[in-house]
């Protein structure tokens, strides 16, 4: 089978073969139309004859129709006229004839740079997005001109550009702090491994490899966390209705035994109210919440575990009496692998990054909020 050219699947070409086929459908059945009307108007010319009275052989008096012999000069001029109108009619189709085929010629080159300059912003968007690679998300095509669609398409471009270069940027930072993350306890766990392996009595090959034990706990704990971040970004596919009350008792439930090892009082006070989302994330977010609040607060102290509405959502909060953020820790407790300076025992500070994605993924929100001596998390659904 021949390869079709090209050019010949462009739009370019389709559009400027539509419109002189158009243009020429139109020329043609104007022409047509003005020919049929000339037509019907051309009638063959009328005898008129007289009645004149003639003596026949026997004498009397006939009456016959006879032709006035200026009636014969007018018709044959009138056929003169109508012979040479019907050879003009003639000579004129051939024309139009001409006329269309060119009229098509005339119209599909029009028509070529027409829809040439019609699609050039689009083959400057071709031309951008070629040269667009992941590690070059920068361009834009910025196109000015009237509100059109095409600027509106230039405009939609450009705003996906600006969402895929905060994908990125936001990857590979995360891939950039997960490594950094991960080097240190890989290190500790490597070095003591080492001492273990080459040397040293029995008491320090116990310790290197209690200390190798505890890295690699912590970089389990710190993957377990990364692919919870990884999951959170993915859009919601549940729609869950759960009551955030029922969901706040069994949270507590979860975390009591932990919490009495440390002396710590658990407090559930929760508003009935139903919410529609991920059950699944949400217990994940309340559980991050509740977990940092065990870990961080004072032994024999109280967290208090709270289910409100607020301005048409529901807001679970979770109370604690630990040290407390600053003003400015309370800017940056939610990012991503920030650790407080005054937290002992501290995780791989992804647990409230993950608590904000769920919150924002169900239309929500994270923040955190003094209270006396700790601190008070809300993430409000």
């Amino acid at each position: 089978m021949a390869k079709v050219p090209a050019f010949l699947e462009t739009i370019r070409f389709r559009l400027s073969l539509a419109f002189a086929v158009v243009v020429f459908a139109v020329g043609s059945l104007a022409i047509a139309g003005v020919f049929l009307q000339q037509n019907s108007e051309l009638d063959e010319p009328v005898i008129m004859t007289e009645r004149q009275f003639t003596i026949d052989e026997n004498g009397e008096r006939v009456l016959k129709e006879v032709i006035p012999e200026k009636e014969l000069e007018r018709v044959e001029m009138e056929q003169l006229e109508l012979d040479a109108y019907r050879r003009a009619l003639d000579q004129l189709r051939n024309a139009s004839f001409a006329a269309l085929g060119a009229l098509f010629l005339g119209s599909f080159v029009a028509g070529w740079f027409l829809s040439g300059w019609a699609l050039k912003p689009l083959r400057s968007m071709t031309s951008l997005a070629q040269g667009i690679t992941g590690s070059d998300l920068g361009k834009r095509i910025g196109m000015k001109g009237p509100k059109d669609e095409i600027r509106d398409m230039g405009d939609t471009f450009d705003s996906m550009l600006d969402r895929l270069e905060v994908a990125f940027d936001d990857q590979r930072r995360f891939v950039a702090e997960a490594s950094h993350e991960l080097r240190n306890p890989l290190a500790v766990a490597r070095t003591n491994l080492e001492l273990a392996l080459y040397g040293g009595d029995e008491e320090e090959i116990r310790e290197a490899a209690k200390i190798a034990h505890e890295a690699t706990q912590r970089m389990s704990g710190m993957v377990d966390e990364l692919l919870d971040q990884a999951r959170e970004s993915l859009p919601i596919v549940a729609n869950d209705q759960l009551d955030l009350a029922e969901l706040a008792d069994s949270v507590a439930t979860e975390n009591r035994a932990a919490a009495s090892q440390r002396g710590i009082t658990l407090e559930v006070e929760a508003e009935s109210i139903t919410v529609k989302g991920d059950a699944l994330a949400l217990r994940r977010a309340a559980n991050n919440l509740l977990a940092n609040a065990i870990r961080l607060a004072p032994e024999d102290s109280t967290i208090s575990i709270t289910v409100n509405p607020h301005n048409g959502k529901a807001s679970l909060a979770v109370v604690d009496e630990g040290p407390g953020l600053t003003a400015e820790e309370r800017i940056v407790v939610f990012d991503r692998f920030w650790q407080g300076t005054n937290q002992e025992g501290r995780g791989a500070g992804l647990g409230l990054a993950i608590v904000k994605r769920i919150a924002e993924r169900h239309g929500g929100y994270a923040e955190v909020h003094p209270a006396g001596p700790g601190s008070r998390f809300v993430i409000t659904v």
